[in-house]
Formats: C-alpha cells, sequence, structure tokens
C-alpha cells in the first residue's frame, strides 16, 4: 500500500487559515453581530428561506415558489431559485434524525453560509494557481478571509445565497484564469460557461461575472485573434448550455417562455443564444482570413454587438434596466430606498467616507496598481488573466459604489491583487539595507493593505456618526413576540392578518401561525404599498378602509429610529402612524395589553369590527 505523506510547510498554513476563519465567525458571534445563540438569524431573508424550504419538503410543490401567508391571501411569488434550497433541504434532512426536520433546518441554516466560506477559501487558493505560486495563493486566501463584506455575508446565521454565490464566483473566475493562461483547451471554455450560467441560476446578479468573462475573451481575441474565436464559441455554448438545463430543472414546460428579469428565464437563454449565434458566424465567416487584421475584428465585434443589443431591445425592452425592471416605483419611495444593502457607498460626508474605506478601501490602491501592471506586463504570459480580474475588479467596485450590496464580490477581487501588491512590496523593500527596518516596513505595510483600511474606516465612521445612531441597530424580540401571538390566551385561537414593518414580516411568518401583508420583496407590490398607506395615511377612514378590504387584524409597531425612518420620514399630516405613537388610537383599534418585557418594545393593536 502506497503511503501519502503532506508536508508539514503545507498543512501550517491552512491550519492558520482555518484557525483564523474560525477566530473571525466566533468573534462575530461573541460581539452578538450573529444571534444564533439566542435562537435568531442574521436577517429577513433568513427567516424566508427557512420558511420557503419548509414549505418545499412539506408539499413538494418544486414549481410553487410562492409564499402565501405574505400578501395574504393572495400570497408572494419570489423570485429566489432553487439551488440553495437544496442545499440547505439536504443539511436539514441529514440533521434531522439528531435534532428533527425543522431543528436541523434551523441549524444548518445558522452554520451553511460560515461553511460555504471556508469552501470558498480552497476554491480561491485552486483558483490562483495559475498566476500565483502556492505563498501567494495562501496570502490571497488570507487577504479573502479580511474582507468585511465577504465576512458579514457569510457569518452564521445569515442563510441565504451570498456565501453560494461567493464559492460559484471563485471558481468561475478558477476557470477562467485557466483558460487565459492556457494554450487554446475547448474543455476549459465549456467548464468556465457552464460555471457562469450556474452563477445566473443561483442569481441574476451573476450577469455582471458574465460580462466581465465575455469582455476579456473578447478583448483577447481582438488582440491576438486565432483560435481565440473557437474558445469564445465554446464559452457560450457552455454558458447557454447551462442557462437551458437550469430552466427545465427550474420551470414548467408551460412556463419555460416566461419573460422575468430578476430571475433565470429565458431571457438568459436568449442571451446566450445571440453570443452563440455570433461566434458561430465568425468561425463559419468564408472571409475568416480578412480577421487577421485586428481592425476587422473590431469592426465585426462592434456590428455583432449592435445587432445583439437591438435583438435584445425588441424582444426584452427591459433588459438593459436591470433585474429591477419591473419594481413599481412607488415601492422603491417607500421601502427600497430604506434598504441598507441598497444604499451607495459614495461617500456623501465623513461617515460615508468611513463606509467606503472600510468596505472596498484597498480599490484605491489595487484599481491603479493593475493597469501599471497591465501596461507593463502585455507582452507578458499572464496579460490576460490580470485583463480579466482588472475588469472584474473595475465592475465590481463601480457597481459597489452604487449598491453596498455587491461589495463582497468587488472584494473577492481586491483579495489576489492585496497578495500581488504585498508579494511585489517584498520585493521593492530589497532595498532597505537593515534587516530589523526592512521587516519593520514590510510588517507596517501587510497590516496596512490587510486591515488597515478596515480599521481606519472603523473609526472614522464611528468618530462622526450621529449620538443616537445606535438605536438603529436597536432589536426588535419577535422571537419573545411571537410566542405570544401564538398562545391561546393570546391571539393562538386562529390565524390573523398583520400589518407591520416589512422587516418583520418573514420573522413572524416562520415562528407563528399568522400571515402578514407585507414582506420585504420586491414582487410585492400590493402587500407593501397597502401596509404602508393603512400606517401612514393621514385620513383614518383610509386606513380602516383598507384594513377592511385586506382583512387586517392586527398592527403591530416597534417604535425605533429604523421603524420611524420608514413610517414617518416626510409624512405631512396627522397619520395613523403619529397618532399610535402619541397613544391616540383611533376607536376602531384597540391597544392590547401586552406583558412588560414585550411592551418595553412593542405596540400592538387589535382591529375591532
Amino acid at each position: 500500500m502506497t503511503r501519502v505523506s503532506v508536508s508539514p510547510n503545507r498543512l501550517v498554513p491552512w491550519a492558520l487559515i482555518v484557525a483564523l476563519w474560525a477566530l473571525l465567525h466566533a468573534g462575530l458571534v461573541k460581539i452578538g453581530a450573529s444571534p444564533v445563540l439566542d435562537g435568531n438569524l442574521v436577517d429577513p431573508d433568513s427567516f424566508m428561506r427557512l420558511v420557503r424550504v419548509t414549505q418545499l419538503h412539506e408539499t413538494g410543490a418544486w414549481y410553487d415558489t410562492s409564499v402565501p401567508r405574505i400578501n395574504a391571501p393572495y400570497g408572494d411569488v419570489l423570485h429566489w431559485t432553487r439551488p440553495f434550497d437544496v442545499l440547505l433541504l439536504v443539511g436539514a434532512w441529514a440533521l434531522t434524525p439528531l435534532l428533527g426536520f425543522k431543528a436541523g433546518l434551523f441549524w444548518f441554516g445558522a452554520i451553511v453560509s460560515p461553511l460555504l466560506s471556508l469552501l470558498a477559501c480552497v476554491a480561491l487558493f485552486w483558483a490562483m494557481a495559475p498566476l500565483f505560486d502556492r505563498p501567494r495563493r495562501y496570502l490571497s486566501v488570507f487577504a479573502f478571509l479580511m474582507q468585511p463584506a465577504v465576512l458579514i455575508y457569510a457569518m452564521a446565521g445569515r442563510a441565504d445565497h451570498h456565501a453560494l454565490q461567493v464559492v460559484v464566483l471563485v471558481v468561475s473566475a478558477g476557470l477562467m484564469l485557466r483558460l487565459l493562461t492556457r494554450p487554446v483547451d475547448s474543455r476549459l471554455a465549456l467548464a468556465a460557461g457552464a460555471a457562469t450560467g450556474l452563477g445566473i441560476w443561483v442569481s441574476v446578479e451573476f450577469l455582471l461575472a458574465l460580462a466581465c468573462g465575455l469582455s476579456a475573451l473578447g478583448l483577447v481575441w481582438l488582440r491576438f485573434g486565432g483560435g481565440w474565436a473557437r474558445v469564445n464559441l465554446v464559452f457560450a455554448g457552455g454558458l447557454a448550455g447551462m442557462v437551458a438545463l437550469a430552466l427545465a430543472i427550474e420551470r414548467p414546460a408551460g412556463a419555460l417562455l416566461a419573460v422575468e428579469y430578476d430571475r433565470i428565464s429565458v431571457v438568459h437563454l436568449v442571451v446566450a443564444l445571440i453570443l452563440l449565434g455570433f461566434w458561430s458566424a465568425v468561425l463559419g465567416w468564408r472571409r475568416a482570413a480578412a480577421l487577421v487584421d485586428p481592425r476587422h475584428r473590431l469592426a465585426l465585434a462592434a456590428a455583432g454587438a449592435g445587432a445583439g443589443g437591438v435583438i435584445l431591445l425588441v424582444l426584452f425592452p427591459k433588459f438593459f434596466a436591470g433585474p429591477m425592471a419591473d419594481v413599481d416605483p412607488m415601492v422603491v419611495t417607500v421601502w427600497m430606498d430604506h434598504v441598507g444593502e441598497m444604499k451607495s457607498l459614495m461617500p456623501a460626508d465623513m461617515v460615508g467616507l468611513g463606509k467606503l474605506m472600510f468596505f472596498i478601501g484597498p480599490a484605491i490602491l489595487c484599481l491603479p496598481f493593475v493597469a501599471v501592471l497591465l501596461w507593463v506586463e502585455r507582452d507578458g504570459e499572464n496579460w490576460a488573466a490580470w485583463l480579466y480580474l482588472g475588469l472584474a475588479m473595475a465592475v465590481f467596485v463601480t457597481v459597489a459604489l452604487q449598491h453596498v450590496r455587491f461589495a463582497p464580490y468587488a472584494e473577492i477581487t481586491l483579495a489576489p491583487v492585496i497578495a500581488e501588491l504585498l508579494a511585489r512590496m517584498r520585493h521593492w523593500t530589497q532595498w532597505i539595507g537593515r534587516e530589523p527596518l526592512r521587516l519593520a516596513v514590510r510588517v507596517v505595510a501587510s497590516a496596512g493593505l490587510l486591515a488597515g483600511f478596515v480599521g481606519a474606516g472603523s473609526v472614522v465612521t464611528a468618530a462622526n456618526r450621529p449620538a443616537d445612531a445606535a438605536a438603529d441597530q436597536a432589536k426588535c424580540p419577535i422571537s419573545s413576540l411571537a410566542a405570544y401571538l401564538d398562545r391561546r390566551d393570546g391571539f393562538g385561537d386562529h390565524p390573523r392578518l398583520i400589518a407591520a414593518l416589512v422587516d418583520h414580516g418573514p420573522e413572524l411568518v416562520y415562528r407563528t401561525k399568522h400571515s402578514v401583508l407585507a414582506g420585504p420583496y420586491h414582487r410585492n407590490s400590493r402587500g407593501i404599498l397597502d401596509n404602508h398607506r393603512i400606517i401612514t395615511a393621514d385620513d383614518e377612514s383610509e386606513s380602516r378602509r383598507l384594513i377592511a378590504r385586506r382583512g387586517v387584524g392586527l398592527v403591530l409597531l416597534c417604535p425605533s429610529r429604523g421603524e420611524r425612518r420608514v413610517f414617518d420620514a416626510g409624512a405631512e399630516g396627522e397619520t395613523l402612524y403619529r397618532r399610535l405613537l402619541r397613544g391616540d388610537e383611533p376607536a376602531w383599534l384597540l391597544k392590547v395589553d401586552l406583558p412588560a418585557a414585550l411592551a418595553e418594545y412593542f405596540r400592538l393593536y387589535e382591529v375591532r369590527g
């Protein structure tokens, strides 16, 4: 029998990586950023994932993505897809013999994102092999673990698809780097296209990664010609094949042609087929010899892009408006504008500057560094790979400046660039003759790149945040309220429809038998707008009319800075919300006498006849 030995020099870095991973995630639990030890999850989406997966487990209705108890009685059809649901379901089934299904689902949901982040570390180490030696690959992983948005989106208690998306992005990047640094390989092109299609299946946000990959492959073809047209063709084939497979799995036959922009649909299959058609035409063109001239390739690429754009504009006119093309503008005003992860990172004040430094500060150094690197190594064998990383970094940093939810993807592209900067810095400091000084410079530079921007951003934000901003972090203990709502001597005798802040909806549905009028999902226009009008109407009769029409039985408030920002900021007149906060409830709302522990946080009103 052959004995396989592993060098201690390879075990030690991985031991340190696992230790750092465990320390960071345990630290988030310890400081309360992750509430799993209290039996809670991080955000509303996590609870809704558990509701959705429980429904799939109980009914087996694969194609039914509606949640009847949000926007009741009409329900809300979510835009999420099944890959992450399946992962949660498999994990819950594995834990069911020990904990039962519900507890197994909860605890697997609580740990799945940290586990995926550890898998992403392994994937990143593999992904960077075409560019880096082993020490730089380890350094990339350490830099990845130190990225704050990646850590936040992968913390314990976050049962949503973001961490899975990170893993798919890293794997697809690894395939792209191999494709761009090796001789033309159709198998790699097929795999890279399929991985990109898988990312779009998980979330259509991955269209940005597709744009980066297509741009890099297209630019390489423009510069070098040769076999790169075939590489693009096979990549497009892998993409089209995976998107087609996803549609066949996600949708019943009667809905295969349904047009949706926020969820994988025929729209995205047509995008892949346009790419496939263009590259087929390039390869089949009888005058292909003319494409030896880069100017001819550029003209053909421009013509193809224009034709593809026109086709999409004619068939799917909202495509270029993005995934949120069908969202009611009023929903944006009353809800989405208040969502933290949709906020911009463009600094308007010192707090904004602190957040910019915290999330994507290293981009200040990394973007110009890659630009210089591309020029200096324009004839090097790794130029195409750095072009891809540079494009991805520029795209994701730009989008993160618009919406902070994209910061994790920007940070993924920053991690290997930070590693390269640190490695080159070690070379640049060789001129420092004295060893202690050279070591000190390297330590300071390394600490600055790995953690300095995060630390500085935290300090700047904390120093300039308003004194009452801590109220934004106030938690409403829905779990305690839920137990009361389901008590026989509370409201457990029969289900009610509750009007409350949209962010409370998913947890109320998960923890109680009751329904809610609104949940924080952009397709839920009717529920969100009716819910908002009920609570913010300055005409009592309008609130009462909507309550009667929708069958609302309870109105729930948890007064806080965040709730006031949604229901009171910019409101005019004597709204129902202001009356309730003042204790001047109308005769048709009966204030419920809550237990003291709940009355400290909540105000609950029962609708009278």
